[in-house]
């Protein structure tokens, strides 16, 4: 975002706090705390909200150092700043910058105690998922109980920082914490949601585009929560969806730009939203009749996930150089670009292999030949057995069981996703979700694979997507169940053959007989009664 934000951490000078900290703690080190720096713009706004009542303390309960104290001191505060802070060199820092104003607290502040409440919190708290960091059963459950939420398991742990420094403030204290947009689109963000729900502390909500990145060397989305503990009934929540040109040099220059989407939503609408993307960014669609959800006609998995894509994955010549048996082979995509196509035949699959590509999935079935067993004894020897996955297989060894799925569903895209129908019925990796339809005719497979990747259900998928940085989007697998698609189950066969038509290995289809096409398994859905899920 070149024209709202500032320096990039490579850009960083070393005279600053921020370029001096970059010279004590390299990428990898910043990554494991979950250390990402707040842009000067934003930790401005964000002090302007704390400051904007008063407050006689502030507590900034992952400090670094001390950019976003700092923004509070130009703002004029003389309130006594708290900073924590797990690492020692970035509280020295953030010391150095705020003088006897701050208090410094070598702390982890999720465990830390606190005698008062405080007044205001600021906070970019640390980016840490679930499996990359372990929290006390006990701590967990104090956070719980103030919150009086029980939260998910997978839960990042800027969710508990959130939840803590909300139950700190005092009546009438304000927070602004600034964290990733993740959250609100995915499963594990609904106790925080539930949270808001209770209290109605959410007053605004700044939502950043996703096609430029708030975090440096961080992919995420970011958005700025304004939280206000009242104790009014707040049923009301303005949103703000930040493109590229938007002024947010100050809350009144936001809340007038132009360029910025401006939304005030019913509290229950948001917290009641899956994901906040497309409600943000477009505000809320009613569904279209004659549509249903995806998940009424369907069942998803994620892909076969191996712990180790090099051992597990082989070429042909690979095959033939360990002498592996066909029966412990299976044809498997590993890589989205390798179906470019709506179609994926073994025709397809054939012409990879004979290019060298890795297409083949080592699966051996019991009992176990000699050259399988070769082949297992080198992946001990090199440590695969070991690997975060295979370790906590009870065999290392064997694959996770998947039937090949109908359609294919891509994990990732820019502009879109893609759905890919697999005729060659080959297994897929986790580059792909599989959609696997409830009717096992082919004409309705192929049929709801071109209503996929019609531009009408493209278009309603938006409020699906899960957005990074860059503008890269991301689905899940129970993110595809709640696509609206035609209910293709109230369609006439000819309208199913028609659509299934549509679908080319070529990939010459046309989009405008298609969305015709789509049209008109609406208007037959819609004059059935719909499936209710």
């Amino acid at each position: 975002m070149a024209s709202v934000l500032n320096l990039t951490v490579s850009e960083l000078p070393e005279a600053t706090p921020e370029g001096a900290f970059l010279q004590l703690r390299n990428r990898v080190s910043r990554k494991r705390l979950g250390q990402f720096f707040t842009p000067a713009v934003i930790a401005n706004l964000m002090a302007e909200w704390v400051t904007g009542h008063s407050p006689r303390t502030i507590l900034d309960p992952s400090v670094g150092p001390g950019i976003l104290s700092a923004a509070c001191q130009t703002h004029g505060s003389s309130a006594r700043l708290i900073g924590i802070d797990v690492d020692e060199a970035a509280l020295s820092l953030a010391k150095q910058r705020l003088g006897p104003q701050m208090d410094a607290v070598h702390a982890d502040f999720l465990t830390a105690t606190f005698e008062d409440n405080v007044d205001a919190v600021i906070c970019n708290p640390p980016y840490i998922r679930h499996h990359d960091f372990e929290l006390e059963s006990k701590c967990r459950h104090q956070i719980e109980l103030a919150s009086g939420q029980i939260t998910s398991g997978l839960s990042n742990i800027y969710i508990y920082f959130i939840l803590k420094a909300c139950s700190l403030l005092a009546i009438n204290g304000r927070a602004a914490i600034l964290v990733p947009a993740e959250w609100s689109n995915a499963n594990y963000g609904d106790s925080l949601k539930r949270f808001f729900a209770v209290t109605g502390m959410l007053r605004e909500v700044v939502y950043f585009s996703g096609a430029e990145l708030v975090f440096d060397d961080n992919l995420s989305t970011a958005c700025v929560l304004l939280i206000q503990n009242d104790l009014c009934a707040n049923n009301l929540v303005s949103t703000f969806y930040v493109e590229e040109n938007s002024d947010i040099s100050s809350l009144t220059a936001l809340r007038n730009c132009p360029e910025t989407k401006r939304q005030t939503l019913p509290l229950s609408t948001l917290v009641n939203s899956k994901k906040w993307d497309h409600l943000i960014a477009n505000g809320h669609s009613l569904d279209r009749l004659g549509s249903i959800r995806l998940g009424s006609m369907v069942k998803s998995k994620r892909g076969i996930a191996t712990g180790d894509n090099n051992y597990f994955m082989l070429s042909h010549s690979q095959i033939e150089k360990y002498g592996l048996e066909v029966a412990d082979i299976k044809w498997c995509i590993g890589k989205t670009p390798k179906a470019k196509r709506e179609i994926f035949t073994f025709t397809h699959a054939e012409a990879i292999a004979s290019e060298g590509t890795a297409i083949f999935l080592f699966d051996p079935v019991a009992p176990v030949g000699s050259a399988s067993a070769a082949y297992i004894e080198r992946g001990v020897a090199a440590g695969v057995h070991m690997r975060y996955l295979t370790k906590m297989r009870k065999t290392w060894f064997s694959a996770e069981k998947r039937n090949p799925a109908p359609i294919w569903a891509s994990v990732f895209g820019r502009e879109r996703l893609r759905f890919v129908y697999n005729e060659a019925r080959i297994h897929n990796l986790t580059t792909f979700h599989g959609i696997y339809p409830t009717n096992d005719s082919p004409i309705f497979a192929r049929a709801l694979t071109a209503c996929l990747n019609s531009e009408p259900v493209l278009e309603d998928m938006k409020q699906q997507h899960r957005v990074y940085g860059g503008g890269l989007l991301k689905v899940e697998p129970r993110d595809l169940l709640d696509i609206r698609v035609p209910n293709l189950d109230a369609v006439c066969e000819a309208t199913l053959e028609a659509l299934s038509q549509t679908l080319d290995s070529n990939g010459a289809s046309s989009s405008l007989a298609r969305t015709t096409l789509v049209e008109r398994a609406l208007e037959e859905a819609s004059a059935k009664p719909a499936l209710l899920f």
